[in-house]
């Protein structure tokens, strides 16, 4: 049986432990692991298994109305239609800069959260006629455009 042990690091640590990890694969500790070549994680303990789960606070993640203005941007750029997978990916970049590492985690079904937060916004987008339903693509429309040239 592995024991493992909460330890607590300043910010500085911190952020050098997050310069070193492989998004979407590290942990803080295979992190620790590789810096100081104890080889990989052994029984596959991990400190994010050895770490009860809580609630994601809203103040860690960026605000569902955040994805407002980029999800309009973005389907504009790809010319007013697209797959669904083409207008997440122009989102992501458009707000690389506003996003948190609560908003990079995944949920239970493996999405990033981000991710979630867009496509629920996307639906009030189409409720409030400034996008289009259609499955798999999204659409903007005629209010769309005119909302995105009426808020620069």
């Amino acid at each position: 049986m592995v024991t493992t042990r909460a330890i607590r690091v300043d910010d500085d640590v911190y952020r050098r432990l997050q310069s070193q990890a492989q998004p979407f694969e590290d942990t803080p500790n295979s992190v620790l692991r590789r810096l100081l070549s104890l080889g990989a994680d052994v029984a596959g303990n991990s400190d994010i298994e050895a770490t009860p789960t809580r609630k994601k606070r809203a103040a860690d993640r960026t605000p569902r109305e955040a994805f407002r203005r980029p999800i309009l941007e973005a389907v504009e750029e790809l010319g007013g239609k697209d797959r669904v997978a083409a207008v997440l990916k122009r989102v992501e970049q458009k707000m690389k800069h506003k996003l948190t590492p609560v908003d990079y985690s995944k949920t239970k079904s493996g999405l990033p959260r981000w991710s979630v937060y867009a496509r629920w916004m996307r639906l009030g987008l189409v409720h409030q006629g400034l996008l289009r339903g259609e499955r798999g693509y999204w659409e903007i429309t005629e209010k769309g455009r005119a909302y995105l040239k009426g808020q620069r």
